[in-house]
């Protein structure tokens, strides 16, 4: 039997790739199971990925990426839109006088705000003042026109001024341009207490 001999070469017959047109397998086989041993199904994430290996040991599923918030004023996400998917606006704050710091922020979907308040560790721009709350206000963007825009947004007790004119309502957002001058502290206490 020439077969036999054939075959028991030293147990190394890998079958080539002369004997079929089927390609080798790019892959190596794995000797675990690819299904749990409870029979289900592995399950997968929001985005369709299977959990990795250290997930289905602890028996945990991958936390889901939250989505960026929709900036306001726009129906979808920036990334959605090719057009606006590049765009974001450079935040500079000029201190109006000494002893107020001066701040840079390129704010896009990502990163939406900057807020301005006297609590450490809770707002961006950090203020020390009895007149300038916990948080005070917050920059934010916003869609005008399908166009990134700047808006302020005043949370304070004693008032944000742009312009020399009071924020007229909590909680609501303003448009405010290049060149504005916010102040977070009455003029009438300390003259030029903010930013340009």
């Amino acid at each position: 039997n020439n077969n036999n001999s054939n075959n028991s070469n030293n147990g190394n017959n890998n079958n080539n790739t002369s004997q079929g047109s089927t390609p080798p397998p790019t892959e190596p086989a794995s000797s675990t199971p690819s299904v749990p041993t409870n029979g289900a199904s592995p399950s997968k994430d929001a985005a369709g990925q299977s959990p990795t290996a250290a997930e289905k040991k602890s028996g945990q599923e991958a936390p889901s990426r939250k989505p960026p918030a929709e900036v306001y004023g726009f129906g979808t996400n920036l990334k959605q839109d090719n057009t606006l998917a590049k765009k974001a606006i450079a935040l500079r704050l000029e201190p109006l006088k000494g002893g107020i710091p001066s701040f840079e922020r390129v704010l896009s979907e990502d990163n939406q705000n900057v807020v301005i308040g006297s609590r450490r560790g809770a707002v961006d721009i950090v203020v020390s003042d009895e007149a300038v709350s916990k948080r005070h206000c917050e920059f934010s963007l916003i869609g005008v026109q399908n166009q990134l825009a700047l808006a302020i947004t005043d949370y304070s007790t004693n008032g944000t001024w742009v312009n020399g004119n009071k924020v007229s309502s909590k909680g609501k957002k303003y448009r405010i341009r290049t060149g504005d001058r916010v102040q977070i502290k009455c003029s009438t206490l300390e003259d030029d207490f903010g930013w340009t």
